[in-house]
């Protein structure tokens, strides 16, 4: 799994939330919603405490992880959150070959 932030976004993050020490931005599920990286859930993100982490990477100073118990919903993708338009966005990043 892996999640990638680009420039734009890591600017929107930063000028449309504070992040008290100790925080980061956690990207979560949550059920429904339009885009669906695996049927009938969708990813949702807020700022919160770094605990229970399984994932975990920075951008820009920005940090931002998945707690352990969300792992499944990420796993076997690589998502990319992009800032279009003043709107956060997802997108799945294809498969390389030989991927599952």
């Amino acid at each position: 799994m892996k999640i990638n932030l680009n420039d734009a976004a890591v600017e929107w993050f930063k000028s449309e939330f504070d992040f008290p020490d100790g925080s980061g931005l956690k990207f979560f599920i949550r059920y429904g919603g339009s885009f669906q990286l695996k049927q009938g859930y969708s990813p949702g993100f807020m700022v919160d405490k770094l605990q229970n982490v399984g994932y975990q990477d920075e951008k820009g100073g920005l940090v931002y992880f998945v707690e352990e118990t969300d792992l499944w919903y990420y796993k076997d993708d690589t998502m990319n959150v992009v800032a279009v338009n003043d709107e956060i966005k997802y997108r799945i990043a294809p498969k390389k070959p030989g991927q599952s």
